[in-house]
């Protein structure tokens, strides 16, 4: 079945990310992130330990230690963004001095080409971080380009899209975040904050459901609503009559669920779930319940189409450097207004490919590397302040 098309409405307000600013969090109108700074950064320094990144030999080996770089994360797909507090946290530990532009935030859809972000920082850095903050957005995107797919599915109907637990061991809270980003809701976080009566549990008690649910409301606190699993019609109305706030259908087919909607509507939540697919949401949502639980949001999305692309270095021009160098330049301000000149196409063709050194010590009677240093900085300064072409 082809996915459904992803219509643009969160809007996204761009947002430059300095060495002295904190990625936000949370705000008026946007969606909140999960995990506080010090957790964020425990997280992505894990995974930056797990990939090598501190110890990047290719990237030592390859990149001038000093080389500065600027990247475009580009989705490659339409889909819903999410992640973006990761992958600015990835770039920001290898380089402290990283600036970014954020276009697009967590939670806004976007269409194939779209820039996601700009960065601009050390070369080295930028490549080290690429695969986490790649590996982070890719996946969370994924996920929760998938849940928007069924939020429009049921568009027009009472059904909202649940999460479940089946999710990647040491990422559901960002996965149930990813969720939220896609216009999903979520299920009970773990086993401590919710109570599911299921078959399995029924049957220690010997099938007794009110036993089941006055046990759980002596044991759980007060605002902790109790659900039932049924799998049959006969069960919802003893379900509902012992006191339960949710009642889990599972596995009906859709005139089962029609049933259970005209027994139990308005007496309890009811919640649908198992072998939920894109194909079939609409017409379980349309059976009136108020619960769709999608167990594949979490573990069968797949990632989406995300890549730091259009990276360019900035080195010193060897042509710059040579024009420099022969032509009859005698004093420092020639040499900036060659250098301004060139970093702006006017001295076509004089660009950026390579590193060279400028030696003139017949020049005036400053040092020569001054000179260098004029030279670099302001080339630096252009490459810096340019915009990014996409």
């Amino acid at each position: 079945m082809e996915t459904p098309e992803i219509p643009r409405e969160r809007r996204s307000v761009p947002r430059t990310i300095t060495p002295l600013t904190i990625p936000a969090m949370s705000g008026a109108g946007m969606l909140r992130f999960p995990l506080k700074q010090e957790a964020l950064d425990a997280m992505v320094r894990s995974a930056l330990q797990e990939d090598g990144a501190f110890n990047d030999v290719t990237t030592i080996a390859t990149v001038v230690s000093d080389r500065r770089s600027r990247a475009t994360l580009v989705a490659r797909a339409k889909g819903v963004v999410c992640g973006v507090p990761l992958a600015l946290d990835a770039f920001r530990l290898l380089d402290a001095k990283v600036s970014i532009r954020v276009e697009h935030e967590d939670g806004v859809r976007v269409t194939a080409g779209e820039p996601v972000l700009f960065v601009t920082g050390h070369a080295r850095g930028l490549l080290s971080a690429e695969r986490v903050a790649l590996n982070y957005m890719q996946r969370l995107s994924g996920v929760a380009t998938l849940t928007a797919c069924y939020v429009d599915m049921v568009k027009g109907t009472d059904a909202k899209i649940l999460d479940t637990r089946k999710t990647t061991p040491g990422w559901r809270v960002l996965e149930k975040y990813a969720v939220r980003a896609g216009g999903g809701t979520n299920h009970r976080m773990d086993l401590s904050t919710g109570v599911l009566i299921k078959d399995n549990h029924l049957a220690a008690l010997d099938g007794d459901v009110a036993k089941a649910v006055t046990r759980a409301r002596e044991l759980a606190p007060s605002t902790v609503k109790i659900e039932v699993e049924c799998d049959r019609v006969e069960q919802v109305a003893r379900a509902i009559d012992a006191g339960a706030d949710i009642v889990l259908l599972d596995n009906m087919s859709t005139s089962e669920l029609s049933a259970c909607v005209a027994l139990g509507k308005g007496r309890a939540i009811l919640e649908a779930s198992g072998g939920v697919t894109l194909a079939t949401v609409r017409a379980i949502a349309e059976t009136g319940v108020d619960w769709i639980s999608v167990g594949a949001l979490t573990h069968s999305a797949p990632a989406m189409d995300l890549a730091l692309a259009r990276m360019s270095v900035s080195v010193l021009s060897a042509d710059v450097l040579q024009y420099c160098s022969t032509s009859a330049l005698s004093t420092e301000t020639d040499i900036r207004a060659t250098i301004i000149r060139s970093s702006f196409g006017e001295l076509d063709p004089l660009r950026p490919r390579s590193v060279a050194v400028l030696e003139r010590p017949d020049i005036g009677t400053g040092s020569p590397s001054v000179f260098i240093l004029v030279a670099a900085v302001l080339q630096y300064f252009s490459f810096l302040t340019a915009p990014l072409k996409y």
